[in-house]
């Protein structure tokens, strides 16, 4: 997934349109404001890609964790930047990649800095997913 970034709510648009990733948009959905004002302020403007796992990897995921969607969903709602953490290191900053130019055997250099800052819910490592 790819956006010119104009706002969070481009990712929620892009999310609610790609059913395949209904289990991330359900995370990304009750991660609420404070996940979609880090991601904001983090992105600033620039362009990005953000590289999710379909709804097939994110039960792999949970089921390997021993967890389940709604466990992983109360887990955000507990600490809604546990979502932020999970996913940063799945962003291109700087570079709109259209699936068309994606190769076994291209090299990208991912990963989003995310600030730590005293008092946010979830920068503990609580309410994990």
């Amino acid at each position: 997934m790819h956006a010119q970034h104009r706002g969070v709510c481009l990712l929620g648009l892009a999310l609610a349109g790609l059913p395949e990733l209904s289990s991330i948009a359900a995370l990304y959905n009750a991660s609420g404001v404070l996940f979609s004002g880090v991601l904001s302020a983090a992105l600033a403007g620039k362009p990005y890609t953000l590289f999710l796992p379909n709804d097939a990897a994110v039960l792999l995921y949970l089921q390997s964790a021993n967890s389940t969607v709604e466990a992983a969903l109360a887990g955000v709602l507990a600490a809604p930047l546990s979502l932020a953490r999970l996913l940063s290191p799945h962003v291109l900053l700087e570079r709109c990649l259209p699936a068309a130019n994606l190769t076994t055997d291209l090299q990208l250099s991912m990963g989003l800095h995310l600030p730590e800052r005293s008092g946010d819910r979830g920068e503990s490592g609580s309410g994990n997913i």
